[in-house]
């Protein structure tokens, strides 16, 4: 929840400074002459020079951030609906207790909507871990 919250607010502060450089853009465009480029205005003026690099700066930085923190998120919520740990999902050939299963084959996952019950509506219930059965192979 925390991982989709930061990339909502990341999206969010993004539109926030991109809105930013369109008012920034904006009152060049109106105190100089239209044929003017908005750009040589802001020459003439250090203040509005450096509001509209600091809005490009907290644009690109955020957009950045976005990137990484929605691929986590991202990530993350196939390791819930898949219910693995981490450590299963990138180790998967070395634990002991995974080798027995094929690849594709997620021992402890119950269904998508199972497994989003498990982690969000749990109850504050202990659980009983138990190694599922391995499936059976046609050859």
């Amino acid at each position: 929840m925390f991982l989709f919250f930061q990339t909502i607010l990341q999206i969010w502060t993004y539109a926030i400074a991109s809105s930013g450089l369109d008012v920034v853009y904006a009152k060049t465009v109106e105190s100089g002459e239209e044929d003017e480029n908005p750009i040589d205005y802001l020459d003439n003026d250090n203040y509005k020079r450096v509001e509209y690099v600091l809005f490009m700066l907290i644009g690109f930085i955020v957009f950045i951030s976005t990137l990484f923190t929605g691929a986590l998120f991202l990530f993350q919520t196939i390791l819930i609906l898949t219910n693995q740990t981490t450590w299963e999902f990138t180790r998967k050939d070395t634990l002991n207790y995974l080798r027995i299963y094929p690849k594709d084959f997620y021992p402890f996952s119950k269904g998508a909507w199972e497994n989003i019950k498990m982690v969000f509506f749990h109850g504050n219930q202990i659980r009983k871990w138990e190694l599922p059965p391995a499936p059976i192979q046609k050859n």
